[in-house]
C-alpha cells in the first residue's frame, strides 16, 4: 500500500487521507448503514448500467425524490452540487468510487462493476460533472473504496472478450489463466480510464483492500453469495 493511499480506520469504517484533507467535504466507506442521518441520504436502485442521476441544485426536488417511484428505473452514479445531502451507493465486490470537485463544489458517487466499467461509466460521470457544474479533470480528486481485487476476481470469456476488444492495454488489467479464465483488476481498469481522461495521478487514492480477502471485516458477493451484506459508500458537501 502506498503511503499516500493509506486509509484511516475507525471500527468498520474506512476513510482516505487524500479526501479527508479537503475542507468542507465528508466521506466514508462502511458496513454500518446506521452511521449517518438517513434523511440526508440519496440512494437509487443500482442496475450495472452507465446511467447517471443528476441531483442539481436548481432542478432537483428532494421531496419529490423521496415520495416518487420515477427514480426506480435504476442508476449507477449520482452527482450533485447540493450541500448537506449524502450520495450513497452499495457494493459487495464492485468498486465504489467517490469524486470531489473542490473548486466548483460538486461531488459524485459511482457504483462500478465490470459492466459499468466497460461502458466507460467513470468517463461519463466526469463529462456530466463538466456539463452541469463546470468541473475540470485536473482539479478532480478520486477515491476508490474496498472492492474485489485481481488476487480473487476470476472471470470468464463474457468479461475477457469485451475487455480485450475495447482496451489495447488489456494485459495490464488481466492475468490470463487456462481455459478462458483470467484474473481481472477492476480497480486498475477504472484507474486507467481516469488517468487517460486527464485526472492527475497524485489525486487518485485507494484503500487498496480486497473484499474477498477479508471475510471478518468486509462482505463479498463472490465469496459469500447473496447473504454477503453491503459496503455503504457515501459522500457529502458540508453546508458553508
Amino acid at each position: 500500500m502506498l503511503p499516500e493511499q493509506r486509509p484511516l480506520y475507525e471500527e468498520e469504517t474506512f476513510r482516505l487521507e487524500g479526501l479527508s484533507d479537503i475542507d468542507g467535504f465528508y466521506h466514508h466507506f462502511t458496513i454500518r448503514p446506521d452511521m449517518m442521518d438517513r434523511k440526508k441520504i440519496i440512494r437509487v436502485k443500482q442496475v450495472h448500467s452507465d446511467k447517471i442521476l443528476v441531483v442539481d441544485r436548481k432542478t432537483f426536488d428532494l421531496d419529490l425524490f423521496r415520495n416518487s417511484r420515477i427514480f426506480n428505473n435504476g442508476y449507477d452514479a449520482l452527482i450533485t452540487n447540493q450541500d448537506d445531502i449524502i450520495l450513497e451507493i452499495r457494493t459487495a465486490d464492485c468498486l465504489p468510487i467517490l469524486i470531489i470537485d473542490p473548486d466548483n463544489r460538486a461531488i459524485a458517487a459511482v457504483h462500478a462493476g465490470w459492466r459499468g466499467s466497460l461502458l466507460n461509466l467513470p468517463v461519463k460521470v466526469v463529462m456530466k460533472m463538466k456539463e452541469f457544474f463546470g468541473s475540470e479533470e485536473e482539479e478532480l480528486i478520486v477515491g476508490f473504496g474496498p472492492s474485489i481485487g485481481p488476487c480473487c476476481y476470476e472471470v470468464g470469456d463474457d468479461v475477457l472478450e469485451p475487455v480485450r476488444e475495447r482496451h489495447p492495454e488489456w494485459k495490464d488489467i488481466i492475468e490470463e489463466r487456462d481455459k478462458g479464465k483470467g484474473m481481472f483488476d477492476l480497480e486498475g481498469l477504472n484507474r486507467r480510464q481516469f488517468l487517460d481522461l486527464g485526472i492527475r495521478k497524485d489525486r487518485i487514492f485507494s484503500v487498496n483492500i480486497c473484499t474477498s480477502c477479508h471475510p471478518v471485516r468486509l462482505p463479498s458477493y463472490r465469496r459469500d453469495g447473496k447473504v454477503a451484506g453491503n459496503i455503504y459508500s457515501g459522500i457529502m458537501m458540508e453546508m458553508v
